[in-house]
């Protein structure tokens, strides 16, 4: 099942900020936020 987060001006991912740069649809299997902060690191534009 995915699950939807907000890319923040910080470059987090969250559930929730105010101003969002743009949305990502990730796996929400398995992994915690930080894995998956890393691996959009890797394989973001």
């Amino acid at each position: 099942m995915n699950k939807r987060y907000k890319v923040c001006r910080d470059l987090s991912l969250r559930e929730e900020c105010r101003e969002p740069l743009f949305e990502v649809e990730l796996d929400g299997r398995g992994g915690s936020l930080e894995d998956k902060r890393i691996d959009y690191r890797v394989m973001g534009p």
